[in-house]
C-alpha cells in the first residue's frame, strides 16, 4: 500500500478502516489482528471440546486403574499356585516360605490381600484411585478345579475389564 490509498481490488467490506490521522483526510488501512467476537468464538470451541474430552479421559484413567488392578493380580496367580503345591499358605511377607512375589502394599492405589474362605486374591482400591473406584474390590478366585474367575464388588460395570463380573 502506497500514499495510503486502498489496492485497486478494494471492494466495501473489504475489512479497510476509513480515517486518516494526517490532515484529517480519509484514506483506507487494512484492520490487522482478531476481533473480540472471533477470540470469543474460539474459546467458545475449546470449552466445548474440554467439556467431552475431560469426562472421557477421566473415564479412561479409571478403566486404566481396573485393567492395571486385574494385571496385577493375574501376574501372582502363578507363584499363588506354586506355594499351594508345595504346600505352603501364600504369604505377601518376603521372609515366608510361600512368598508370592509381591508385597501386599505394593501396588499405589490399593492394597493385597488373601481370602483365606474361597482362595482368592483381593484388590481392594484405595483413596489413590479414582473416586469411581474407591472402596471397590476388584478378585480374582480359585475352584477347587484350579481354574480362576474376576469378581468385582463396589465397582460399575462399565469400568471392569473385560472377563470380570
Amino acid at each position: 500500500m502506497r500514499g495510503g490509498h486502498p489496492p485497486a481490488s478494494y471492494a466495501p467490506g473489504d475489512g479497510w478502516i476509513v480515517k486518516s490521522r494526517l490532515y484529517g483526510r480519509t484514506t483506507m488501512q487494512k484492520q490487522q489482528g482478531f476481533t473480540l467476537i472471533e477470540l470469543m468464538i474460539v474459546v467458545a470451541i475449546i470449552g466445548i471440546l474440554a467439556a467431552i474430552a475431560i469426562p472421557q479421559y477421566q473415564n479412561y484413567v479409571t478403566r486404566s486403574q481396573a485393567s492395571s488392578a486385574l494385571s496385577t493380580l493375574s501376574s501372582l496367580r502363578t507363584s499363588f499356585e506354586e506355594a499351594i503345591q508345595r504346600g505352603v499358605d501364600p504369604s505377601f511377607n518376603s521372609e515366608d516360605a510361600g512368598f508370592i512375589g509381591m508385597a501386599s502394599d505394593e501396588p499405589d492405589i490399593g492394597t493385597l490381600s488373601f481370602r483365606a474362605d474361597d482362595g482368592g486374591l483381593d484388590f481392594d482400591f484405595s483413596t489413590e484411585a479414582t473416586a469411581d473406584l474407591q472402596n471397590g474390590t476388584l478378585s480374582l478366585v480359585r475352584t477347587a478345579q484350579g481354574s480362576w474367575s474376576c469378581q468385582s464388588d463396589g465397582i460399575e460395570d462399565r469400568f471392569l475389564p473385560r472377563g470380570c463380573d
